[in-house]
């Protein structure tokens, strides 16, 4: 009845780290959510979609001309 009672409180400690395990995952998750959801409203926006053509794909407005510093090369 001893052991019993022993194996039976190790495994509810063992649940309960568990259950904290999968409670820090699900925070997580659900932060990581937040913030695609951030991302997703401004992805949206005109200015945003500006910045990042500027930034990632090089690009420039129509009225505007590029150059490029060849000296830094």
């Amino acid at each position: 009845m001893a052991i019993t009672l022993y194996q039976q409180k190790q495994e509810m400690n063992w649940l309960e780290q568990q259950e904290i395990n999968y409670v820090q995952q699900i925070e997580g998750i659900q932060r990581d959510i937040e913030s695609l959801q951030q991302q997703l409203e401004i992805s949206n926006d005109d200015e945003y979609i500006e910045k990042i053509a500027r930034q990632q794909l090089k690009m420039i407005g129509t009225d505007e001309i590029l150059i490029i510093d060849i000296g830094q090369q």
